[in-house]
């Protein structure tokens, strides 16, 4: 097997910190009530 490179490590790190903020973001109130939205009117539009 061969070593890992420190560089994977380093993108596998910033991945998850992106997704942590992410899912935060997408959490919040206001994000979550316009996706609500966007949703809502896809769905009625068809």
């Amino acid at each position: 097997m061969r070593p890992r490179r420190p560089s994977t490590d380093t993108c596998a790190v910033a991945a998850v910190a992106f997704a942590a903020v992410l899912y935060k973001v997408v959490r919040s109130p206001a994000v979550s009530s316009a996706l609500s939205s966007i949703v809502q009117s896809a769905l009625h539009a068809v």
